[in-house]
């Protein structure tokens, strides 16, 4: 290896990098698992509703926090410029007005 390569690899900036992926990996992960739960629990209740007569306590309220959570676990990757706040129709199916408001929202 190479001194420039070495000294590149050992950089604060490359480390900041493998630093932003783990924790965006890790965040992808988290995530993934709140919105399994937020299947699994509704689910969950409905089977044991109908065998053993018995809820889970709460659940719709446990799923509206998880809710939450992802919310705010991906707000700030989605306020990222590049990311569109307004969904649904590309800018060139909008009238003149909104096509502003789009752009100028999506930074």
């Amino acid at each position: 290896m190479s001194a420039v390569a070495s000294v590149l690899l050992e950089s604060p900036i490359s480390q900041r990098r493998e630093d932003r992926v783990f924790v965006r990996r890790l965040e992808d992960w988290i995530v993934s698992l709140v919105l399994a739960g937020m299947v699994l629990i509704p689910l969950a209740e409905a089977f044991l509703r109908r065998t053993l007569r018995v809820g889970i306590p709460a659940s719709t309220s446990i799923v509206q926090h998880a809710v939450l959570l992802v919310g705010m676990l991906r707000s700030p990757r989605w306020s990222k410029p590049g990311y569109r706040k307004i969904y649904g129709l590309p800018p060139a199916f909008l009238r003149v007005p909104w096509q502003q408001l789009s752009r100028s929202s999506s930074l």
